[in-house]
């Protein structure tokens, strides 16, 4: 197996390892299709082509980029979703922030509760967002 170097934060009960273009470029480029689909956590073939294509056609932009972070529990160390920010505009130093948990038997288990405030914190300071917003 591979190993790539992105920021990773623990919470009590989570890993939050980064997701940004870069990585996912050098994923993608360097890796046999097993393997990234492992790693971002890709299901089937064809969604691993619908994010190839999305590679290919630019998944970032002079003015909109993205960076998230895959939850992985660490009891199991299986990824369990994501959280982070789908629309961030660098220029402006604000994003969209959003998540999602794949499986519904861990809704309602106050996950988001206590992984929120480690990505907005890595919003702010790291990112050095000036203002973060959320569509509901």
């Amino acid at each position: 197996m591979f190993t790539f170097h992105s920021h990773l934060i623990s919470t009590p009960n989570f890993l939050l390892r980064e997701i940004n273009p870069e990585l996912v470029s050098k994923i993608v480029s360097t890796c046999k299709d097993q393997e990234i689909m492992e790693y971002l956590n890709i299901e089937t073939l064809d969604l691993l082509g619908v994010e190839k294509e999305k590679l290919r056609k630019g998944i970032s932009s002079y003015h909109f980029t993205f960076l998230y972070f895959q939850i992985i529990e660490k009891k199991s160390n299986t990824i369990i979703g994501w959280c982070g920010y789908h629309t961030w505009i660098p220029m402006h130093q604000k994003a969209e922030i959003g998540y999602i948990l794949n499986d519904k038997k861990n809704w309602g288990k106050g996950i988001m509760k206590e992984v929120l405030p480690f990505v907005l914190n890595f919003g702010f300071k790291e990112m050095n967002l000036h203002r973060i917003e959320a569509m509901t």
